[in-house]
């Protein structure tokens, strides 16, 4: 693919070039946004975003699978009582709330195996200080109940527990195994290192412009969802038996 890419942010006005013949949208978008793309009438291709329902092509991550590993893996090492730190996410123009698709699917997961506790799931937003006060308060009210496993719905979210379990004595993954998601390079950055689910940014991209060029050059109007797989990396934060 021979072409020059123009990157456009939020916070900058977005004035489409007229040589642009194709638009990549990474993240979350509200209905005025997407309409606002739709009016440029260019290929559109979403990533992180399902808009399959608004007829536009996407690629998204397999969050259900990705959630399911997490619980199977703390119900191989006999934790079944678990809590997830999770937060809500805003469109990139701040008009519209976006549900956290991991709860959703934690929680009917957990259903399902009979171990959902309402009064285990700890909502903030998606920033390590949001993780470290959510962890902190959890702490103070729960005591010797805390849950002996949490999953962190970020690598931010689980850096901030961590802090604050280090802050009160708590070990990992003694006493509480802890992992993250998305698996950035934050997650080895830290002690002990956090099993994370690993999240394959670089390839969403890849497949987003393969999509793209392919619309581009043959004029394609079906829309598309494409999901991609994760995979739970194991490390020393959690029980690995």
């Amino acid at each position: 693919m021979d072409y020059d890419i123009l990157r456009y942010f939020n916070d900058h006005p977005f004035t489409l070039s007229e040589e642009v013949i194709g638009i990549l949208c990474i993240g979350k978008f509200s209905r005025a946004q997407i309409s606002a793309f739709e009016e440029y009438q260019k290929p559109l291709v979403f990533i992180d975003s399902d808009t399959l329902s608004l007829g536009h092509t996407c690629i998204i991550t397999d969050f259900y699978t990705a959630v399911k590993q997490v619980v199977d893996h703390f119900l191989s090492q006999g934790l079944d009582r678990i809590g997830i730190l999770t937060g809500l996410e805003e469109t990139t123009d701040q008009e519209e709330i976006i549900q956290d698709k991991r709860l959703e699917h934690f929680k009917n997961y957990s259903l399902s195996k009979g171990i959902y506790n309402e009064g285990l799931v700890l909502q903030g937003s998606f920033t390590a200080q949001s993780g470290y006060d959510l962890m902190k308060e959890a702490i103070h009210k729960l005591g010797d109940q805390l849950p002996p496993a949490f999953f962190a719905a970020s690598d931010s979210l689980a850096i901030g527990a961590l802090r604050a379990l280090q802050e009160s004595g708590i070990s990992l993954p003694d006493r509480v195994s802890l992992i993250s998601f998305n698996d950035t390079s934050l997650t080895k950055q830290v002690y002990p290192p956090l099993s994370s689910i690993t999240v394959y940014t670089e390839e969403m991209g890849r497949a987003g412009m393969d999509i793209l060029n392919k619309e581009v050059l043959h004029g394609r109007k079906i829309p598309s969802l494409t999901m991609l797989g994760t995979r739970l990396t194991l490390r020393e934060s959690t029980r690995n038996e």
